[in-house]
C-alpha cells in the first residue's frame, strides 16, 4: 500500500488504491432544450460549466423548471458532490468543484456522488483538484487534446486512507482554502475602494489641503507630450534574460532580469500591444523597458512620477486602442493624451496616499502568495 510523504502522527495505515466508479456513481448532467421557454426560469438550480470556477458552489445563476427537468436526462445532484469538467480547449476541462446546495448541471460536467462508507467529500475534492494537470491528460482523443466522459471519471485511480485520516486532511485543507478566499475578498475590496478613491480624486470631489487647512489651487489641463517624452525602447528576448541582475519590464510587468538598464530614474509605462494593451506601470529606477511598453522618459521635474501613474491609471487608453486581432496604440495618441493636474505639493500628497493603498494591496498578494505555495507544497507531500 502506499502511504505520503507526510501525514499527520496519529495515522500510520496504508493508503489502499480505488477507482472513482468503485466509490459511488457518476452521472453527467443535461441541457433543456432552448426552444422551449417553459423549460426555463423555474426554481431549480441549473449549473453551466463556466460556473466550475467558482470551485466551491453555494449558488449558480440559471433556473429551470419542473418540465423542463422531466424533459432533459439531467440529475438533481445532492449537495457535496465532487464536479469535473468534461469538455473544452480551455482551462474548463478537468477543473474540479464541490456544490454546497442541490442542483443540476448541463451535459459538460460529471457529477461524483457522495458516499459517506468510503470517503470524505472535501478529501476527495482537495485531491482532485491537486490533480488538474493530470485529468487533463486522461481526456480521450490526439494528445490528450479531447475531453473526458464518464467512463474515464470512473477510472481515475484514488489512494484513499481511512475516514478519521480524511477527514483531518480535509479539514486542514479546508482552513487554508477559507484564508485564502478570507484574502482573496479582502483584496477585491481594498481594489474596488482604490479605484473610488483615485476617480474621486481626479472627479476633485476629494481634495487636499496645505498645512494652514486650505485647498490647493484649481488644477490644470496638460498632454502627456507636453511634459514628458513617450518613446519604445530595445526588445529584450526571451533568451537573454538572466536569473538576477536589473529588472525587465515589459507587457506583463517584471518578465525578469538582464545586465543593464535603460532607465535611470523612475517611471511610468504603458502597454502599447497585445491581450494587455493600455496596463499601466511604474517602473522604479535601474530598469530596463521593453518594446511592447510606452515609456514616459524625462518627465518633467515639476511633475512627479508617481501622480503621473495614477494619473494615467485614472484616464486609461480604452478610447485609443486599435486593431481587435493584435490591440495597439499608437505613440501619438500617449503624446496627445490629455491629463488633469493640480500644483507639485498636491500631486505629491495624492501619489503619497495612493501609494499607501498600494502597498497595502501587495501585503495582502504576498500573502496570498505564501499561502497558496505553501498548500501546494503541503499537497505534493499529503496527497497519493
Amino acid at each position: 500500500m502506499n502511504t505520503p510523504k507526510l501525514r499527520f502522527k496519529e495515522f500510520t495505515d496504508g493508503w489502499p488504491s480505488q477507482t472513482v466508479g468503485n466509490l459511488t456513481s457518476v452521472s453527467a448532467g443535461a441541457t433543456p432544450s432552448t426552444n422551449k421557454k417553459e423549460y426555463w426560469g423555474g426554481n431549480i438550480r441549473w449549473m453551466n460549466s463556466g460556473e466550475l470556477n467558482l470551485k466551491r458552489v453555494y449558488e449558480v445563476e440559471g433556473r429551470i423548471t419542473e418540465e423542463g427537468y422531466k424533459n432533459a436526462s439531467t440529475k438533481l445532484l445532492p449537495e457535496e458532490s465532487v464536479l469535473i469538467g468534461l469538455a473544452g480547449q480551455g482551462r474548463t476541462r478537468g477543473t474540479t468543484a464541490i456544490n454546497y446546495i442541490p442542483l443540476c448541471t448541463n451535459q459538460s460536467i460529471a457529477a461524483i456522488h457522495p458516499n459517506s462508507d468510503f470517503f470524505i467529500p472535501e478529501f476527495l475534492y482537495q485531491n482532485l483538484n491537486y490533480r488538474y494537470l493530470e485529468l487533463r491528460g486522461m481526456s480521450t482523443g490526439d494528445g490528450g487534446r479531447g475531453g473526458l466522459n464518464l467512463q474515464i471519471i470512473k477510472s481515475i485511480p484514488i489512494n484513499l486512507p481511512s475516514l478519521a485520516e480524511q477527514k483531518k486532511i480535509s479539514s486542514f485543507f479546508y482552513y487554508l482554502d477559507k484564508k485564502i478566499s478570507i484574502l482573496s475578498h479582502e483584496r477585491a475590496i481594498l481594489i474596488t475602494y482604490k479605484k473610488t478613491v483615485l476617480r474621486k480624486i481626479f472627479n476633485r470631489e476629494i481634495r487636499f489641503t496645505n498645512k494652514a487647512g486650505h485647498e490647493y489651487p484649481s488644477w490644470k489641463t496638460i498632454s502627456l507630450g507636453e511634459i514628458c517624452e513617450p518613446r519604445q525602447h530595445k526588445t529584450i528576448s526571451g533568451i537573454d534574460l538572466l536569473p538576477s541582475g536589473y529588472p525587465v519590464y515589459g507587457a506583463n510587468g517584471l518578465i525578469g532580469y538582464y545586465d543593464s538598464y535603460n532607465h535611470e530614474l523612475e517611471t511610468v509605462a504603458i502597454t502599447c500591444r497585445g491581450a494587455t494593451c493600455g496596463e499601466v506601470t511604474l517602473v522604479p529606477p535601474k530598469s530596463w523597458i521593453t518594446g511592447n511598453s510606452m515609456a514616459l522618459d524625462n518627465i518633467d521635474e515639476e511633475y512627479s512620477h508617481k501622480f503621473i501613474y495614477y494619473a494615467v491609471i485614472n484616464r486609461g487608453f480604452v478610447d485609443v486602442i486599435s486593431g481587435s486581432a493584435q490591440p495597439q496604440i499608437v505613440g501619438s495618441a500617449i503624446k496627445s493624451a490629455k491629463l488633469e493636474v493640480p500644483t507639485l505639493d498636491e500631486q505629491r500628497l495624492i501619489a503619497d496616499f495612493m501609494s499607501v493603498l498600494d502597498i497595502k494591496d501587495g501585503l495582502i498578494q504576498n500573502q496570498l502568495r505564501l499561502v497558496k505555495k505553501y498548500k501546494q507544497a503541503l499537497l505534493q507531500r499529503m496527497i497519493i
